[in-house]
């Protein structure tokens, strides 16, 4: 547990290039002491997979953020919230990647597990709509992309009002 407080610290701080050993022996340890698909080894898994990613190393952290997912929806299942977080872990890789093909169908499984989940309002649930939408923006579907928008507007008037900062952001 330490270790991987020490590498998300680090990965918060932009310590990147000092949290990758920290990383790799945090998920090596957890790994070799509970398994490999005990949540915390999982954790590791996405901590080296997002530093890895945060430096630039979208390659090296694809497949671990792949892994984790893969793990997290056989143990834990397709709608649990940390399924969720690897789903948008691995889209927003994609994403940054150029990989837009490969992102979209997971924006979609996310959005369409938090509408489940969580509800058409709930604010998980409208930023994934906003990651749908920007994703469909920057594949030139700007049609889509404004029915994903204007889906978020419109909620955010609904639920928060016109005159809330989020809904003002949204516009």
């Amino acid at each position: 547990w330490v270790l991987s407080a020490v590498c998300t610290l680090q990965l918060w701080g932009g310590w990147y290039k000092a949290g990758v050993p920290i990383a790799r022996l945090s998920y090596n340890a957890h790994e070799k002491l509970l398994g490999p698909d005990h949540e915390e080894t999982l954790i590791s898994v996405g901590n080296l997979g997002n530093l890895l990613s945060e430096m630039g190393d979208n390659e090296g952290a694809e497949p671990l953020q792949r892994r984790a997912l893969e793990a997290r929806e056989r143990t834990l299942g397709p709608d649990h919230p940390h399924t969720l977080g690897s789903l948008w872990s691995l889209a927003t890789l994609l994403r940054d990647k150029g990989d837009h093909e490969g992102a979209e169908p997971l924006f979609r499984r996310e959005l369409e597990a938090c509408e489940r989940t969580k509800g058409p309002d709930h604010e998980d649930t409208l930023s994934s709509v906003n990651n749908l939408g920007h994703l469909l923006g920057i594949k030139g579907d700007y049609e889509g992309a404004v029915k994903f928008f204007r889906r978020e507007l419109e909620a955010c008037e609904r639920t928060k009002g016109p005159d809330h900062e989020d809904t003002l952001t949204t516009k």
